[in-house]
């Protein structure tokens, strides 16, 4: 079970801060909250989408654009509306802020059976605990329940935060729509066992709160 979760986590940083050839797509909400105007901060996402696609900051740049000139102005209509203006914004932002977490949280763990173990352990005595629990059971209770099964009918709060941080994983891998979302929770909750090291950002908690 731990070499299993510690192979997905590396296997998720990975995919999600290797280039890709296609962008992700973007999906159609309602309106996101909106986003306060930080030029900096934009440039450096802007930058940063350049690993996920060539075509990333020309994108970005359109749907920050968009954002400020509002549904009328022509990138918004060039990308489809402001609604799709918004959710490119929040997949950038997303992959921008999850990047550093993913590599801090591989880094900590490292090859270490026993470095994970700690991690879940410390997981499992953290106050992040119940809400992974929680959010588990509603947005990947297959897949917990499966996990479960496998384990001794009295499973600890070590292996249950274990089994919980992989549901989301496996939920994530086969539900594409929320790949991206889901993969960043189950990380960020991997963060929260690691005694403030890593930390995820307010930024990324949002967005992730806000498309689940």
């Amino acid at each position: 079970m731990m070499r299993h979760t510690l192979a997905l986590l590396i296997v998720a940083a990975s995919a999600c801060s290797a280039k890709s050839s296609v962008l992700p797509e973007a999906q159609v909400g309602e309106a996101a909250a909106i986003h306060p105007v930080d030029n900096a901060y934009r440039e450096k996402v802007i930058e940063f989408s350049a690993q996920m696609n060539p075509k990333g900051p020309a994108t970005a740049r359109a749907a920050y654009a968009a954002i400020d000139g509002g549904a009328e102005s022509v990138e918004a209509q060039d990308l489809g509306g402001l609604a799709k203006a918004r959710t490119w914004v929040d997949r950038f932002e997303l992959f921008y802020e999850y990047k550093p977490l993913s590599n801090c949280v591989v880094t900590t763990i490292g090859p270490s059976s026993a470095a994970l173990a700690k991690v879940q352990k410390a997981l499992a005595a953290s106050d992040a605990y119940e809400n992974l629990l929680e959010d588990v059971k509603k947005l990947a209770g297959d897949e917990y329940t499966q996990l479960l099964s496998t384990m001794s009918p009295s499973p600890t709060d070590s292996e249950r935060a274990a089994a919980a941080v992989q549901a989301l994983l496996l939920r994530g891998q086969s539900d594409p729509e929320r790949t991206a979302e889901l993969t960043a929770l189950s990380v960020s909750y991997a963060a929260a066992g690691t005694d403030g090291k890593c930390v995820a950002s307010p930024k990324l908690m949002s967005i992730i709160k806000k498309k689940l």
